[in-house]
């Protein structure tokens, strides 16, 4: 189990980008990638996970497919992002917009973690319990082998 008081007393934990797929099914989306921020800020307390484009989503939902909202959205992510120390793609594919995020974030040399692929946390927290040791250890394995830059 995480030692929450050592967490605590850790200075500067790293800012992490959320990033999921909106498009199509809007509000779908946005109630799944609230699922993985949920998630994510649960099972691991070393990382501040943010996922601000939720509340523009949120915001812009009476308007579907105008491009201003979008377009104003991926600006601002841009500016997010160069805020933040890494991204994390969930999800079950990258959409477009996640992989201009992450060419984003690669061009800037932030770290990134791939969960897409898995549709849902629970999905991947059973493939992570499959993993040797502990939940923790086995998030702590992933995740070595996941962060990139």
């Amino acid at each position: 189990m995480w030692d929450l008081d050592a967490i605590r007393r850790m200075n500067g934990r790293k800012l992490w980008y959320l990033a999921h797929p909106v498009s199509g099914d809007e509000a779908g989306n946005l109630k799944r990638a609230v699922t993985w921020l949920r998630w994510l800020i649960e099972h691991d307390p070393t990382r501040v996970y943010i996922a601000p484009w939720v509340a523009e989503v949120q915001a812009s939902l009476d308007t579907p497919g105008d491009p201003v909202p979008y377009e104003r959205g991926m600006m601002d992510d841009k500016e997010v992002l160069d805020r933040c120390d890494g991204i994390v793609l969930t999800g079950p594919a990258p959409s477009p917009g996640m992989l201009q995020e992450l060419a984003w974030a690669a061009t800037a040399g932030k770290q990134a973690i791939d969960l897409t692929g898995f549709t849902h946390p629970a999905q991947f927290e059973e493939y992570v319990r499959g993993l040797p040791g502990s939940f923790a250890s086995g998030w702590t394995q992933y995740l070595n082998a996941q962060v990139t830059t």
